[in-house]
């Protein structure tokens, strides 16, 4: 019965010492990358800030996440009535270069969708746990053409070998 005894105790002792090893050792058990713990980094990298854009534009900028983006869409919100805003738009996500890109302000019907004023941008990403983060800009869209009247010469005018072309053009924006 001793001999028992002594056999069931070293059994112990064996599993107590795999146990203890466990905690003793340095080891990588885990998740490691796959578990996301923070959210998502994004930036605009075009156009710079406070830019005037003419016509359809592409928003563009840089996303990274320690496992992976799942999206990215950009809104623009008037800065003189907060109440209107276009968007959102989906943003193509090039997970492997950490970029994204979307088009803003497609031509459509004769016209653009977007009115000239001034807007402020929001670029929202979402990572694989649904953590965002947000990138904002201002922008001044103008889409409409600068008017140009030429006054010089006129119907009236007879021609000679120097022709005179005189006139003024305006716009909005420089």
């Amino acid at each position: 019965m001793i001999g028992r005894f002594n056999m069931a105790k070293k059994g112990l002792l064996v599993v107590l010492a795999c146990l203890a090893s466990l905690f003793l050792f340095n080891c990588n058990v885990g998740l490691g990358n796959s578990v996301d713990t923070t959210p998502p980094n994004v930036s605009i990298t075009s156009p710079e800030k406070s830019a005037i854009i003419k016509n359809t534009f592409t928003v563009k900028g840089t996303s990274t996440d320690e496992t992976y983006i799942k999206s990215v869409s950009v809104t623009l919100t008037s800065l003189a009535d907060k109440t209107i805003s276009y968007g959102p738009f989906t943003a193509n996500v090039d997970k492997t270069a950490g970029t994204w890109e979307a088009v803003i302000n497609e031509f459509n019907n004769g016209k653009f969708k977007i009115p000239d004023g001034e807007y402020g941008v929001t670029v929202t990403a979402i990572d694989s746990a649904s953590r965002t983060s947000i990138a904002e800009s201002v922008y001044v869209i103008d889409n409409t053409s600068p008017v140009v009247i030429i006054k010089r010469p006129g119907l009236n005018d007879t021609f000679g070998r120097t022709i005179k072309i005189t006139g003024d053009i305006s716009d909005s924006n420089s």
